[in-house]
C-alpha cells in the first residue's frame, strides 16, 4: 500500500485541526508558546493524502549549533509499525532530521521524551538520538522525562 505524505510549514490555524493525544496536550501548548518567541525555528505539519494532519514537529536553534526538536503524532494515527502511514511518517521524519542536522551545521540536536513509554525511547534511538540523562519532575505537570541527543562526532 502506497502512502503519500507531504510536509509543510505549520500555521497557527493548523494547531486547532491537530488531534493531539491526551498525554501530549500540555507539551504541545508549551511548545507552541516557545515557538512564538524562538528566533530561528522551523515548525512543520505532516499531512496525509486527505489533508489530515498526522504529525506536527519543530526544530529550533537555542543558539548556534544547538537545536531542540519536538514531535507530536496525531491520536488518529494507529501507532502499529505495520501501519503504512506510521511507517512512512517515521521514514519522512528521520530523513528530515538527518538532513536538517547537516544543513544547519548542528553540533547537537536534542529532545525531551516523557518517560513511561518505552516505544518513544526506542523511536528516538532509531532516529539516531542517544539517551543523555533522566530528568525527574521536569515536565509541565511534574512528569519525568529523558533527554536524548544526537551529537556531532
Amino acid at each position: 500500500m502506497s502512502v503519500n505524505l507531504s510536509m509543510m510549514a505549520l500555521k497557527p490555524s493548523m494547531i486547532s485541526r491537530f488531534n493531539a493525544r491526551e498525554e501530549d496536550q500540555a507539551d504541545i501548548a508549551i511548545i507552541w508558546q516557545v515557538l512564538q518567541n524562538a528566533f530561528n525555528h522551523e515548525s512543520w505539519a505532516l499531512l496525509d493524502g486527505r489533508d489530515n494532519i498526522v504529525a506536527i514537529g519543530t526544530l529550533y536553534e537555542m543558539w548556534k549549533g544547538c537545536a531542540e526538536a519536538g514531535l507530536a503524532v496525531s491520536a488518529d494515527v494507529n501507532k502499529s509499525p505495520y501501519n503504512p502511514v506510521m511507517r512512512e511518517m517515521c521514514i519522512t521524519i528521520k530523513g528530515y532530521l538527518e538532513s536538517a542536522f547537516y544543513a544547519r551545521q548542528l553540533r547537537r540536536m536534542q529532545a525531551h521524551i516523557r518517560s513511561g513509554n518505552p516505544a518513544r525511547l526506542r523511536f528516538v534511538r532509531w532516529l539516531g538520538l542517544q539517551c543523555n540523562g533522566y530528568l525527574p519532575k521536569w515536565g509541565p505537570n511534574g512528569e519525568d522525562y529523558w533527554i536524548v541527543a544526537k551529537v556531532k562526532s
